[in-house]
């Protein structure tokens, strides 16, 4: 097993948006969930999310197991609270 840093791997990000998208994001159609994951990927990787400091994944054998993000904060009204631990996820079956 290994920790990376997943912020900029276009594979283990767009797992890591759709889970948080299945998890906490609003309900979306297939097709719209595609569209979603796209564009934050999209802006992700051109630091347009300037939100997200760092993604880092639990990884085996090239899956990722889980992972902890860090926010540079958590909603507009409290930018002061920074950084900010976002969000933690461990696949159900590990």
């Amino acid at each position: 097993m290994e920790i990376i840093n997943i912020k900029n791997n276009v594979v283990y990000l767009k797992e890591y948006f759709k889970l948080c998208t299945l998890e906490w994001g609003d309900k979306k159609t297939s097709e719209e969930l595609e569209i979603f994951l796209d564009k934050k990927i999209e802006k992700t990787l051109t630091d347009n999310y300037d939100k997200l400091i760092t993604v880092l994944g639990l990884i085996d054998n090239n899956i990722l197991i889980g992972f902890i993000s860090l926010f540079k904060y958590d909603g507009d009204e409290r930018k002061d609270l920074t950084p900010w631990y976002a969000t933690m996820y461990v696949k159900k079956e590990y």
